[in-house]
Order: C-alpha cells, then sequence, then structure tokens
C-alpha cells in the first residue's frame, strides 16, 4: 500500500482538495481514507477555511481553523474556499 500526498493553496473560488495529478481544478472522489489538515497560520494570515461540495461558500462550508484535521470516508469529493487571501491545505490519502 502506498500513501499520496498533496499541498493545495485554497482560495476565495472553490479549489478542489486532491492528491495526484488533479491539482486544484478536478474533484477526486477519494477510493481509499484520506485525512485533510488546514496548515496553522503564519503571522499576518487567516487561517480558516470552509469545506463542502462544488457549491461550496464561506456562508454554507463547514469551517476549519489551522491545525484542524478531519477524516474523508472513500467514495467522497470535497472542496474548500476562504473568504480573503489564501490558505494552505494538506491532502493525505492512504491505503492506495
Amino acid at each position: 500500500m502506498a500513501i499520496a500526498t498533496a499541498a493545495v493553496t485554497v482560495a476565495t473560488t472553490a479549489t478542489a482538495l486532491a492528491t495526484g495529478g488533479a491539482g486544484g481544478s478536478v474533484a477526486q472522489v477519494y477510493d481509499h481514507p484520506t485525512v485533510i489538515t488546514v496548515k496553522p497560520a503564519t503571522a499576518g494570515q487567516g487561517d480558516l477555511v470552509f469545506i463542502g461540495g462544488a457549491d461550496v461558500t464561506t456562508a454554507n462550508g463547514l469551517p476549519l481553523g489551522g491545525g484542524i484535521s478531519f477524516d474523508v470516508p472513500a467514495g467522497e469529493a470535497f472542496y474548500a474556499i476562504v473568504a480573503s487571501g489564501t490558505v494552505a491545505v494538506r491532502v493525505l490519502e492512504h491505503g492506495i
């Protein structure tokens, strides 16, 4: 079994959280257990991201702060958005 990781920069438009070649433009449906972590903020930067489906907004997304992780069940795809600027998110897919 292998592990795939990615650093995804989330901006003010819905950004796909994906590992591998999908980059930030195409949602990846995770076939294996996955962990998504919001990187803690650095000085002067916010760290709040909103997680949801392709239609995620800051009004309907699940807010996650820096250093917070959550598990993604197999068969799901997630997007993220921020209110302003950008926030770094890490994605780790294991068991592939």
